[in-house]
């Protein structure tokens, strides 16, 4: 018999505004999202207190960490100033480790017990940081890790957003090898990065026809407001077409059809 394909749909950047987190729960309570990564307090996400609110009321709804190095004060602005500041030494392992353990326990001390650990801008994929996200994942006893292995459904993506798919993907062949090492698991199938802020309903449902067997975790950024967010963060989001993306009946029937299992990182681990 085959195994059953298992799929994770995990809604990014919890806590970071309430259009986000409003839309976090509608799709959860009336579309196919599935679980959620949660950015560790205010300092990080402003609306990181509404995004507990909600969480708690949802105890169906997945809930990791979304590891934050970038976009708050005091850290650099983006992934490149962050890899050009790790690389200067001002990001130590000490000081990556305490970041992450204080994270970690930020989440639980407002009694959210992370299911998992991905990254802001995906920067736990960088081998060093994979392992110290290894090593603290199993102190705390976090059994599930997201591996951003992208490989290569690219339709609708610009050839920037391609080229950072392929370059993340090349980091994660690398990472994986931590994950492994501390037998921490991760779905084997990922996508969502290459069209991140563009996912369509359309997009969705190609993404689900190519499934595989066993487990799967597919990406999304979906918000209530357009005008809102594009206010504050000038990623040229469509956050709205994301929400329509996991929302939409035509894809809650299609994963039906295809006869997808809803799953999360909590039953991974």
């Amino acid at each position: 018999m085959p195994f059953p394909k298992r799929v994770i749909v995990n809604a990014d950047d919890f806590g970071l505004h309430e259009s986000i987190n409003d839309a976090v729960k509608t799709a959860h309570l009336s579309g196919i999202v599935t679980s959620t990564s949660l950015m560790p307090g205010r300092v990080y996400a402003p609306a990181f207190h509404h995004a507990v609110s909600i969480a708690r009321s949802l105890p169906s709804l997945d809930v990791g960490l979304h590891y934050t190095l970038v976009g708050a004060a005091g850290l650099p602005v983006d992934h490149k100033a962050f890899v050009k500041a790790k690389f200067t030494g001002a990001f130590p392992t000490s000081r990556l480790t305490m970041m992450l353990r204080k994270q970690i326990d930020t989440l639980i001390e407002h009694g959210v017990a992370p299911s998992h650990i991905d990254s802001h801008q995906h920067l736990h994929a960088l081998p060093s940081v994979m392992r110290v996200v290894a090593r603290v994942a199993s102190e705390y006893g976090i059994r599930v890790v997201r591996l951003p292995l992208e490989r290569g459904d690219y339709a609708g993506a610009s050839q920037a957003r391609i080229q950072s798919s392929k370059i993340l993907a090349m980091l994660c062949l690398v990472s994986r090898r931590e994950l492994v090492r501390a037998d921490i698991r991760f779905p084997k199938y990922f996508a969502g990065m290459a069209i991140s802020g563009s996912l369509t309903p359309e997009g969705m449902i190609r993404l689900l026809r190519k499934v595989p067997e066993g487990s799967s975790e597919i990406l999304c950024h979906p918000a209530v407001s357009n005008v809102e967010l594009s206010k504050l963060y000038p990623w040229d989001y469509d956050w709205e077409g994301e929400l329509a993306a996991v929302t939409d009946k035509t894809v809650i029937d299609t994963m039906k059809a295809l006869d997808l299992s809803p799953s999360t990182f909590q039953d991974l681990a």
